[in-house]
């Protein structure tokens, strides 16, 4: 289950940055570390 979630929380984070476009949105990296600080495996 963990390995799967770990994909799907890949996907989502792909459907984010590509279909969610604000000004003033955070650079990748940056959201990537606040997945992270929220407990979120980022590959």
């Amino acid at each position: 289950d963990r390995n799967e979630s770990g994909k799907a929380v890949g996907v989502d984070l792909l459907e984010v940055s590509k279909g969610v476009k604000l000004d003033g949105l955070p650079e990748p990296e940056t959201i990537k570390k606040i997945l992270v600080g929220l407990g979120l495996k980022v590959s």
